[in-house]
């Protein structure tokens, strides 16, 4: 490895961090947003399934968090962080983010396990 390697993949692995930094900061700020919007009484009708409507931004956080969680790009020292924007889903509707995050982390595990046939055995 040469001193310009080690500089772009530092550079490179610094630009993920940041990446995922904002995707934990973006997650947040959703969740306040469901959350505020649910206490105030906006976005709460039910579509023609009976779900709410909020529900389905849940599912997009879940979906994001998930992937972060499976793919194990949440460091140590920011777990506490994501563990508290899971919590603060679960505040705001425990089951639909139980049944949303459970499912975006079993989507996300069968996505990792093709991705990893791929490379072992080529594209299908």
């Amino acid at each position: 490895m040469n001193d310009l390697t080690f500089t772009q993949d530092f550079h490179i692995s610094a630009r993920e961090q940041t990446a995922h930094k904002a995707a934990l900061a973006k997650a947040e700020g959703d969740l306040l947003i469901i959350a505020a919007h649910r206490r105030l009484g906006f976005n709460t009708n039910t579509d023609e399934d009976g779900f709410p409507h909020y529900v389905w931004e849940m599912a997009d956080v879940a979906r994001d968090l998930a992937k972060m969680s499976v793919r194990q790009l949440v460091p140590a020292s920011w777990q506490p962080f994501f563990e508290s924007l899971c919590h603060m889903a679960r505040n705001i509707d425990e089951a639909a983010w139980t049944f949303f995050f459970g499912g975006a982390v079993k989507d996300e595990e069968e996505l990792m396990h093709e991705e990893r046939e791929c490379q072992r055995y080529g594209e299908y």
